[in-house]
């Protein structure tokens, strides 16, 4: 059986053309997907351009309540981590 990547959760927040968002792509870019890869989590409402070369390079996208809707979101996130087996994230947020 071949060895299945580790994933690893990139919690942002507004999925758009960012800095934040240009710097993890360019890392998304240049690690060894079969390896790692990444699985991005958005807030509702985000463009996500990026979406398509996520998907082409392996990644996942997942959509998400927004914080206004705590308990809705808390629980999308449980559920994600639950049936996705993520065992690691890296959560983003930058205040404007």
């Amino acid at each position: 059986m071949e060895k299945q990547p580790i994933r690893i959760a990139q919690m942002m927040t507004d999925m758009n053309y960012g800095g934040v968002e240009m710097v993890v792509m360019n890392y998304y870019r240049n690690i060894d997907r079969t390896k790692v890869q990444f699985d991005f989590f958005a807030l509702e409402g985000s463009s996500i351009p990026q979406r398509e070369e996520i998907e082409k390079l392996g990644g996942r996208v997942f959509i998400v309540p927004k914080y206004t809707h705590l308990s809705q979101y808390e629980k999308a996130i449980q559920k994600l981590f639950k049936e996705n087996y993520i065992c690691l994230f890296d959560y983003l947020f930058i205040s404007s």
